[in-house]
């Protein structure tokens, strides 16, 4: 029997929307203590382990549970870092999460084999991607309304560098721009009374703005580095939406992009800002290319964002994350059939 304890507080639905995707039977628990068999497998949400963790007593926690355990992180911003197994009185303990390194030789240059985004395949389930695609190829006959779109919440360095960038540079007129978590919020979509996000569900793709812009200007959650870097929906959200995309990130966020089978606009941005290391550095160099843009007319934009070129690119990158959603599903699916036959 696999069992699942699917408590937490982020994504409460964790484990039954995963495995939603994976045809195997469940039976869920409310807590840790509870009978079972070594033969069985038990399923956690690591969410509510995470202080445990950090603490040094998941070993503790976990100590009276006989079966293989498999803990599935959503978030590497709760420090879980990379996916690895350990063991907890000689019984194995899989720790999968959607961390990855921008340091690649750190971590070997196959991060993809071992990431779990669990976003990437909700995203990808939740929103219809044929009409995605279907929006795109319509599009050609239409011009946009807008150079770019941004989507911000949380109050961070570089998203007040990039909020300061624009408003100096009166660039507000030429974006879709949202940052909802500062004293004077700016929102886009949602409104502040719907919660802690604002909008009804941050998974969801605003295709009506995604498809009357050409560009997205993405301010990840995090800029510095670190083995808790994830792709998280602000990445997503334009690859699944046909958009060429800025990003005010980590150094050598596009080069682990490309790890993942990503293309890139090199072509047509200049990607070097990737390179710099100093960050105020690296983000001032990507926002003087958002300010080269916005010089282009629309036409001008639309011209090349339908060329065969950028077209077979976005093209691409839309099939690609499909591709890594299926590809984590069925290694999910391996371990846990792995397990329930041992």
């Amino acid at each position: 029997m696999i069992y699942i304890l699917d408590n937490g507080d982020m994504f409460p639905k964790l484990l039954k929307t995963t495995l939603k995707w994976i045809d195997v039977k469940t039976k869920e628990i409310v807590d840790l203590e509870f009978e079972h068999e070594e033969d069985d497998v038990l399923i956690l949400n690591g969410e509510p382990l995470t202080q445990d963790f950090h603490k040094g007593k998941l070993h503790e926690k976990l100590k009276n549970i006989l079966c293989p355990i498999v803990i599935i992180v959503d978030d590497s911003e709760l420090g879980w870092g990379p996916t690895n197994t350990e063991l907890v009185n000689n019984r194995p303990v899989y720790i999968i999460t959607p961390s990855i390194s921008t340091d690649i030789p750190q971590y070997g240059i196959k991060q993809h084999e071992n990431v779990f985004n669990y976003l990437l395949s909700h995203m990808v389930e939740r929103n219809d991607i044929d009409v995605s695609t279907e929006l795109f190829e319509q599009g050609k006959s239409f011009l946009r309304s807008k150079h770019f779109m941004s989507l911000n919440r949380e109050k961070k360095p570089h998203r007040d560098y990039l909020y300061k960038f624009i408003k100096s540079n009166n660039l507000f007129p030429k974006f879709y721009y949202s940052y909802t978590k500062t004293t004077e919020p700016i929102y886009l979509d949602g409104d502040p009374s719907w919660g802690r996000f604002s909008i009804l569900d941050p998974t969801q793709i605003n295709y009506p703005k995604f498809f009357d812009s050409y560009f997205s200007v993405v301010a990840l959650p995090n800029f510095t580095g670190s083995h808790d870097d994830f792709l998280d929906e602000k990445i997503w959200k334009p690859i699944l939406s046909h958009q060429p995309f800025i990003v005010l990130g980590p150094k050598g966020f596009l080069k682990v992009l490309k790890e993942f089978g990503f293309q890139t606009f090199f072509d047509k941005i200049d990607e070097t800002y990737d390179d710099i290391k100093d960050d105020k550095a690296r983000w001032s160099k990507a926002c003087m290319e958002v300010k080269r843009l916005s010089s282009k007319s629309l036409t001008e934009l639309h011209t090349w964002y339908y060329s065969e070129e950028t077209i077979a690119k976005l093209r691409h990158n839309v099939q690609n994350a499909k591709k890594l959603s299926w590809a984590q599903i069925d290694r999910l699916s391996s371990l846990l059939k792995d397990l329930s036959d041992d």
